[in-house]
């Protein structure tokens, strides 16, 4: 028998690429955890809404968001931006975050005011409303001192136009109540020099009008808007860290926190995370989760579970031929606080998305409006929300949906109020 002979065989760069895929010091390593981080905050921010709000607050922390602070705050602002209509529920997200890291709710802040800037120089009305709605509920979760709003409406209101005003009037809208609170001779100016404009300016009727609604929503002090929505109240304002910026500081991005740099000393901060983050969620989150079960009953419900609750609505109406009986089987369905907005988000979305409009959608909206009048608040809501991002609804989905509340109008299940400033700017134009 002869002896086996061993030849050396030398690494293949594929070897060489899966030995520095498990070595914490190489770049290899380090760039791939980076690029998982990513796809971890963008996915979880993508699916946050308000039930599942405190179960994807566990789930971020469970990623080094002091690592990927500018991939957290550059996919909130973005999200933000695509889905005006959940701004409060990210707010409520960032709020939370605020009170364990500060840094990064000043951060998302500074984007922010920085955006306002920018967009409101570059007269970009569409992204400016988008980005005051955001300041405006930080201003009400107490992440923002109310200081910075104040200065935003003497800017606004400065050099009045019809689109400055109503950029004004919809700040206002958000968070007038949080400054007839804190600040009520500062509102007052502001309503004097609304009322000046009333009088005296050469703005159109459109403009003209939203100021008048303001001045009766001021009337009936508030009541129409309040501060923060059922289920999004998870702070106490005594815990909170509010930031007093204002719009003469330095609010510059940081860009290089989205990308990805080498760290030489990764596994000790990784180290150092995780330990924070067991104190935090063990101590810090999961008793003030607690506290706030059991004043403000959240209902935590699973990502599977609202999956499932997604997918039975979607069943229940494409299975029911009998407008009726669907909507009664919807109506009763064990809706928590919070979910009655998001069943007719959910059925304006499903009527979008058939291949032609569906007469009975309609008329299922207009069943809801006539059951509770909560749901025709819910309607005039959904109704003003899509009207202020057109812009980016597709052509073809965008005819199903203003058919569907065209019905909704005809009949007289929404007030024909919602649709006066449309109606009154088509005419100005």
């Amino acid at each position: 028998m002869f002896p086996t002979r061993t030849y050396y065989r030398p690494l293949s760069r594929f070897d060489i690429y899966k030995l520095a895929l498990i070595d914490e010091s190489t770049i290899e390593y380090q760039r791939s955890a980076w690029e998982r981080l990513k796809k971890s905050i963008n996915s979880k921010i993508n699916k946050v809404n308000t039930s599942n709000l405190p179960s994807i607050i566990r789930e971020l922390f469970n990623n080094n968001i002091i690592r990927g602070r500018g991939l957290l705050a550059h996919n909130i602002i973005r999200a933000q931006i695509a889905s005006p209509f959940y701004t409060p529920v990210y707010a409520a997200l960032v709020s939370v975050i605020n009170t364990i890291l500060p840094e990064i709710g000043e951060l998302i802040a500074k984007h922010l005011i920085s955006s306002f800037h920018h967009t409101y120089e570059q007269n970009d009305k569409i992204n400016c409303l988008s980005t005051i709605k955001f300041i405006g509920h930080f201003i009400n979760q107490n992440i923002l001192h109310s200081l910075v709003a104040l200065e935003m409406l003497v800017v606004l209101l400065e050099n009045p136009t019809d689109d400055s005003v109503e950029l004004a009037i919809e700040f206002l809208n958000i968070c007038v109540e949080k400054l007839s609170q804190v600040s009520l001779h500062g509102l007052d100016s502001v309503f004097s020099t609304l009322n000046n404009l009333l009088n005296e300016s050469s703005l159109n009727e459109c403009t003209l009008h939203i100021i008048e609604v303001l001045f009766a929503i001021r009337k009936d002090q508030f009541k129409v808007n309040p501060m923060i929505q059922p289920g999004l109240d998870l702070v106490d304002e005594s815990d909170q860290h509010t930031h007093i910026i204002t719009l003469d500081d330095p609010c510059e991005p940081e860009p290089m926190l989205n990308i990805f740099r080498y760290d030489d000393q990764y596994e000790e901060n990784e180290n150092e995370y995780e330990e924070f983050r067991r104190k935090i969620i063990s101590e810090s989150y999961g008793d003030k989760q607690e506290r706030q079960q059991r004043q403000i009953k959240i209902i935590d419900l699973t990502e599977t579970n609202l999956v499932e609750h997604q997918c039975t609505v979607y069943r229940t109406i494409q299975s029911n031929t009998n407008v009726e009986e669907c909507a009664q089987k919807l109506i009763n369905m064990n809706l928590h606080s919070g979910q009655e907005i998001e069943l007719c988000q959910m059925i304006v979305d499903i009527c979008a998305q058939q291949r032609t409009y569906e007469h009975a959608f309609g008329l299922l909206g207009q069943h809801f409006c006539l059951s509770r009048k909560e749901y025709v608040e819910y309607f005039e809501k959904i109704f003003q929300d899509q009207y202020k991002i057109i812009d980016y609804l597709e052509y073809v989905k965008l005819r199903k949906v203003a058919k569907f509340f065209a019905h909704l109008l005809v009949t007289d299940a929404i007030s024909c109020a919602v649709d006066v400033e449309l109606v009154v700017r088509n005419s100005c134009n």
